[in-house]
């Protein structure tokens, strides 16, 4: 099963089961507190997803910024720094 295909299965038990909310109101202590303990894994897992989708999203911004300023010489550089650093004040 993939990532996606998991999370999916997941929404849908608590989501997609019309008796999730009863099953909820009339759990022990000891069932919602692994209700909520699973929310938040899941929650957590995402976090981290989305944190390392982002790490790659840099890497590939910083990349092709590189690339673009290959063919680029001093003077467009301190023109690019100039215009930066202006925008900023």
């Amino acid at each position: 099963m993939s990532e996606a295909g998991l999370f999916k299965l997941l929404s849908q038990m608590r989501m997609g089961n019309p008796n999730w909310f009863n099953q909820v109101t009339t759990a022990t202590e000891a069932g919602l507190l692994r209700e909520m303990t699973v929310m938040q894994a899941i929650q957590i897992e995402l976090t981290r997803k989305n944190n390392e989708l982002l790490d790659r999203l840099g890497v590939v911004v910083s990349l092709d910024f590189l690339t673009r300023m290959e063919g680029a010489g001093g003077k467009d550089l301190t023109d690019l720094y100039t215009r930066m650093v202006g925008a900023q004040q």
